[in-house]
Parts: structure tokens; sequence; C-alpha cells
């Protein structure tokens, strides 16, 4: 038998053997294609906050056994291939953002503007779409049921903006070199971007510097300005009623500050889904939907989701470009 015979013969005992090339690229294609066993756990994230509001990582938790839980959402996820769900914080927006972009969680309770920024980040179709929009009990809706949100800039009794009878762009640039104003983390759409921005346009001024104070929430923004650590201060309008009550400063309200602006309204935070499993398991969305309403129902008073979907953030996305195209794109 000569050698190229003998090599053909051993190839061919080879493939008989072990399924040879042909085979091994075959099973190749199918480890690396999207079987049902490729997904991995249904991942759900979040970004660690402190604002009142937004739900934490045991009430998460909980969320994520209810949906073990429910039979229908269980044999969906199942047949979609993921083998469960886990919860993954963020350690800020910026961490967010970066894994929003890397199309990491399936869904997603995000910031609007970190949601808004994610989408118009994308060079291609958005990564994710708005199911869900969060509703407070103290905010308000619109004649179509969508829940809206608005912010103020507020003057403490000690400034000089408190007692003017009517302000000017002069007293406004005045106040802010003065002293820089006190304003929220920034993804507050209602209590830094609109009122920043309202600001802006209606005296004529650039109320955002470098020497602006940060505070956690809309809640510290109130106290700072009350208390007179800052003269002037944007925030959420809601939270000034909620400081004064658990402050036990009801009815005072026009002894300790002036609004001197409010917002338009704006809308509220969403929870998102990844856009392909939106456009592949419609099914199974519209589940999930109904499940996360329907736990926060029953897990709270202080806030519930009503359904909601892209369209309705397109007049706040135009508003989040004008902020950009006048400051610049801020850091998340």
């Amino acid at each position: 038998m000569s050698f190229l015979r003998i090599i053909s013969f051993a190839l061919l005992i080879a493939a008989f053997i072990g399924g040879g090339p042909m085979a091994a690229e075959a099973q190749q294609d199918r480890d690396t294609s999207p079987t049902l066993s490729a997904r991995g756990l249904f991942r759900i994230g979040y970004l660690r906050r402190e604002e009142t509001g937004h739900p934490g990582e045991g009430e998460l938790d909980a969320l994520k056994q209810s949906l073990l839980a429910n039979a229908t959402i269980g044999a969906s996820l199942r047949a979609d291939g993921y083998t469960g769900v886990g919860i993954f914080p963020c350690d800020g927006p910026a961490d967010m953002l970066r894994r929003m972009n890397a199309r990491e969680f399936d869904i997603a309770f995000t910031p609007a503007s970190l949601y808004l920024q994610q989408q118009s980040a994308s060079s291609e179709q958005s990564s994710y779409t708005a199911i869900l929009m969060a509703r407070r009990a103290d905010d308000t809706f619109s004649a179509t049921n969508t829940v809206l949100r608005y912010g103020v800039v507020i003057a403490s009794s000690r400034s000089p903006l408190f007692s003017k009878d009517k302000i000017t762009a002069a007293d406004i640039q005045e106040a802010l070199h003065r002293r820089p104003i006190g304003v929220v983390s920034t993804q507050s759409v209602a209590g830094f971007y609109a009122p920043l921005l309202t600001l802006a346009v209606r005296y004529q001024t650039d109320p955002v510097t470098p020497g602006m104070t940060y505070y956690e929430t809309s809640e510290e923004v109130v106290k700072a300005v009350i208390s007179g650590l800052v003269d002037v201060g944007a925030c959420e309008e809601a939270a000034i009623d909620r400081v004064l009550k658990a402050s036990g400063l009801d009815g005072r309200k026009s002894e300790l500050i002036r609004i001197v602006i409010r917002t338009d309204p704006t809308l509220t935070d969403p929870i998102v889904v990844k856009a392909s499993l939106a456009e592949r398991n419609t099914p199974l969305v519209r589940a999930l939907t109904t499940a996360i309403r329907d736990f926060f129902v029953t897990q709270r008073s202080d806030l519930q989701y009503v359904p909601t979907d892209d369209r309705e953030y397109a007049r706040l996305k135009q508003m989040l470009k004008e902020f950009n195209l006048r400051f610049g794109q801020l850091n998340p």
C-alpha cells in the first residue's frame, strides 16, 4: 500500500471515529449558534441611587423571586434559552452607560437621561426600548395618562432674589455670580436638566459652572436652600413638600423659599428592555411588563409603573439635545 493510500485510509478511519473536520465544523456551528442553552441568566440591571422613589437591591431581589415563581414567565424564559434571573447593580452612571452600550442587560431600571444618552450614542438601531415609566404618588398625569414631573429653581430666604418684586436677568446673573447654584445629580431630568435649561433660556444666563454644588438628592438641595448653604437650588418640585412635611414645617413654604421658575413637565425614569429581545419574543416582554407592574402594586404604595414606549420620550430627547448644544455634554 502506497504512503498516500495509507494516509487516506487513516483519515477515513479518523473521520469515522471522531466525526472528521466537517463534523467538527458542524459541531462548532451548533455550539456558537443562538441555541436555547446559549443565553445564560436573564440579566436585570439597575443603578444604586439614594433618591426617593427608586427600587433598591432588596426589592429587586424580591422581584427576581417573583418572576421565577411566575409559571408563565419561567416557561417563557426557559423556552427562550435563559437559565435563570440575575440582578446586577451598577456602581455609577458611567458604569451603567458603559454596560448598556455593551447590551449587557436584558432589562434595566435606568435614569431617563442615561436611556436617552444611550439611544443618542448608538450609531445603529437603539439598543433598548422603554416599556414602563415610574409613577410616584406626588406625580401628575397628562390627558393621555403619561406620568409628568416638574422641576423648579428655588431661592433661599437669605438670597437677594427672595424679596425681589420682579426678578430680572441681571438679578439672576448677580445671584449666581455671588454664589453658584446647588444642584441634584445629573441623572435627574426634572431636578437638573429641565430647571437649568429653563433658567438659561428665560434669563439668558449660564447656570452650569464648575462651581456648582452637587447633592445626592432633590431633598438635600431643598434642605441646603432652606438652611442657607446655597442661595439658589435646582430640584424636583415635589421634594419641597416632602422635606417640609418631614421637618414639621408644613405651611411655612412662603417664609422659607421662593420658587423662581417652574419648568414644563418632564417624563419620569423608564424601565427599558433590550430591543432585540422585544423583537424576538414579544409575548415574553408583554408577560414581563405585566408581572413587573403587578409586583410593585403589591409591594409599594409610593412607587408604581405604567406602560410607555419610546415615542413618549421624543420631546425629552430633544430637550437633552438642546441642553448639550448649549452647555456641552456633561459626564454621567
